[in-house]
């Protein structure tokens, strides 16, 4: 599966090649439907499966009382969440762009988060700079984007701190997430952010590969440091430039025509 990262370096060997570029969209275009008619069939198959349970819980009542039943509805939500998953991980390089307030951006997310830690013994706090302004993006490709890193922190905290720092440079805007968890060991940092690499117990490692091109799509950069058993650290860098954001874009555009990986819809609002 071609990851984000490597975009650029494809995109600078395909442009001078018209005739790889052509084969290459053709074999993607491919997969997509092939992906998607998979997809598509598992849905209906799930929500057939659904229905039928709910069926038979009605006419069998006694049966909710069953350990198996409540495994086989735990499955089924589990296989369900996974195909939502794909489907958020094969969109998360497109981007709807407009123009907000990137502080109020950050609060809401604040908010939300800590809503969900309403019954966790987890402490969330936040240090959001007020000189934020504004940024050109997708806001909601960016709130799943940091809400899967701040998930991801939730589960190795627990129990524990989870800090989010936020600062604007001349050229950049940072956000750092810390968190004194569990940590990671160096060969699980290798793979983090690649799909499907999990290293929690029903996890299916697709929410930090999903945060990734969300994060490249904006011509931004995600790194991570963790050590064992003392907690982790993610640094997010988002470009704020307008210049660079529209070179950014617009290399993107041409890969998406390229790939079709996504279809990049810019829409710029004051």
């Amino acid at each position: 599966m071609i990851q984000t990262k490597d975009y650029q370096e494809l995109y600078t060997y395909l442009e001078c090649s018209p005739k790889h570029q052509e084969l290459l969209r053709q074999l993607n275009v491919a997969n997509e439907m092939t992906l998607s008619r998979i997809s598509h069939e598992l849905k209906n198959a799930l929500t057939l499966i659904s229905g039928s349970t709910q069926l038979l819980s009605i006419r069998h009542p006694e049966i909710k009382d069953f350990k198996e039943w409540r495994t086989l509805l735990y499955d089924i939500d589990s296989a369900e969440q996974l195909l939502d998953e794909l489907s958020s991980y094969n969109h998360s390089g497109s981007l709807t762009v407009n123009t907000f307030h990137f502080g109020n951006f950050l609060k809401h997310l604040c908010l939300s988060f800590a809503a969900s830690l309403s019954d966790s013994d987890t402490e969330f706090t936040s240090r959001i700079s007020e000189e934020m302004g504004v940024f050109r993006g997708d806001r909601v490709k960016l709130l799943e984007a940091f809400l899967n890193i701040l998930r991801n922190a939730s589960d190795a905290a627990c129990g524990g701190k989870i800090l989010l720092e936020a600062l604007r440079t001349s050229d950049k805007i940072e956000v750092i997430i810390t968190d004194n968890g569990c940590g990671m060991e160096p060969e699980q940092l290798e793979h983090i952010f690649e799909p499907f690499a999990t290293f929690k117990e029903n996890g299916t490692g697709i929410g930090l590969a999903i945060s990734e091109r969300i994060i490249h799509a904006h011509g931004g950069d995600i790194s991570v440091k963790s050590k064992l058993s003392e907690g982790t650290v993610f640094v997010v860098s988002l470009p704020i430039y307008q210049n660079r954001y529209e070179k950014t874009a617009n290399q993107s555009s041409k890969m998406c025509k390229i790939v079709n990986t996504a279809a990049c819809k810019p829409e710029v609002q004051a």
